[in-house]
């Protein structure tokens, strides 16, 4: 019955023929995700106990989240960027306070279809091909992250399908846009802001690419898409670097200014906590086989900076098992080869605006979110890649297209 309901909607989109490939493609593949992770079992870690303790605070307050943010101030982020995670643990304790972990663990494994769902619309919003569409989510076999985060006990998984869903919106937007979808997308758009503290890149890509779309209608930029966003990292890094020099001792310029102004919360513990991991010469969080040598220079912070941004994008280091490095070198090399080829096709086509428009937002998205963590973190287990994997997924398929473009074009050529 959901084969024959999949299908339907696919050809009901232009699919006609490959309508039951796709559908086929699509359902094994959210199958065997779904399987590994039930397989899995359910995983707890220490952001679980806490969204736990703090969304027993808010059932105390019945869910008024005013009071309650009252009575639980932060020095760190303030408690409002918690408030999906901390409300959906909450209302999953209000159905059941014995079995709510199952429930989130369900609701991460529901969400791993509609992910698949969302990459499909993307795709099919840009144009790409039938056949890429269809394959696309053979891709997500080959990242450890959908395989890995949806079964622990945790809202990331949710706030990867937010992140999809709003990427949807805002390509959606740049053809059609009324009252209605600038609603939908400031919904949206404050949903991603209360999903979690390290959304503010993700939130300022969006929020660009949205009231800017002009910037992304061309029909060949490939040199300066790439070239501004890598500049732009170049560029903060290098103001970072410059700032963590000028207080990089004790009783820094920046803590002394928040004292003034009476804001020694949150910018004191980001100030200190960047300067402190600097200092540490740490680059992948409680992995000191990646750290190097802090030298105390303006070089010696950059070096760092630029090392973590290559290290966000790293698809292994020497502790990683032999299984956990072939997936992640098979998915970087799928998505690095697919890119390489892919803008030297789309300099020799006329590409089309669609894609351009999404292949912009995408890489914008991307590297904003490795340039910021590169500044604050980068943890064990990479989990702050997670949200950025499958938009990479569908920017190489986005690079397929430009090649199944230009050998189309090609081949019309030779016949003409």
């Amino acid at each position: 019955m959901f084969e024959k309901v999949l299908c339907t909607s696919f050809k009901s989109n232009g699919y006609g023929g490959w309508s039951a490939l796709s559908a086929i493609v699509f359902i094994t593949v959210a199958v065997i995700l779904i399987a590994f992770n039930l397989y899995k079992g359910q995983i707890s870690s220490l952001d679980t106990a806490t969204y736990s303790e703090l969304a027993d605070g808010l059932l105390l307050q019945h869910f008024d989240w005013i009071q309650f943010a009252t009575s639980n101030p932060r020095n760190a982020a303030p408690i409002y960027f918690y408030g999906v995670p901390i409300t959906t643990f909450a209302l999953a304790k209000l159905i059941s306070i014995t079995q709510w972990k199952s429930i989130v663990f369900g609701l991460n494994l529901l969400l791993i279809p509609i992910s698949l769902y969302l990459v499909r619309k993307i795709l099919q919003v840009c144009g790409v091909s039938v056949l890429l569409v269809s394959a696309s989510p053979i891709m997500f076999l080959f990242s450890s992250d959908f395989p890995l985060w949806p079964h622990y006990i945790l809202s990331d998984t949710i706030y990867v399908t937010l992140l999809l869903w709003v990427i949807y919106l805002v390509l959606r937007s740049f053809a059609h846009r009324d009252a209605s979808s600038h609603a939908v997308f400031i919904l949206a758009i404050l949903l991603l802001i209360f999903s979690r503290p390290a959304s503010p890149p993700v939130i300022v890509a969006l929020l660009f690419s949205y009231s800017f779309p002009w910037l992304f209608r061309q029909t060949s930029f490939t040199l300066r898409l790439w070239l501004i966003p890598l500049l732009g990292a170049i560029f903060v890094f290098v103001t970072i670097s410059a700032v963590v020099m000028l207080n990089l001792d004790g009783g820094s310029q920046i803590t002394q200014l928040n004292h003034a102004r009476g804001d020694t919360a949150l910018y004191h513990h980001v100030a200190d906590s960047v300067i402190s991991m600097l200092k540490q010469g740490l680059v992948i969080h409680d992995r000191p086989e990646t750290w190097i040598d802090f030298e105390g220079g303006f070089i010696s912070v950059l070096t760092i900076l630029c090392t973590r941004f290559a290290y966000f994008f790293a698809p292994y280091i020497d502790a990683f098992s032999l299984m956990h490095t072939l997936i992640n070198l098979s998915f970087f090399l799928f998505v690095g080869s697919a890119i390489v080829f892919g803008e030297v096709c789309a300099s020799l086509v006329e590409a089309k605006e669609k894609l351009n428009q999404a292949k912009g937002l995408l890489v914008l998205l991307i590297v904003s979110v490795a340039v910021f963590h590169s500044v604050t973190l980068i943890d064990y287990d990479w989990r702050y890649r997670y949200p950025v994997i499958a938009p990479m997924i569908v920017l190489a398929f986005i690079e397929l297209n430009y090649i199944c473009l230009y050998f189309s074009s090609r081949k019309t050529r030779l016949v003409t």
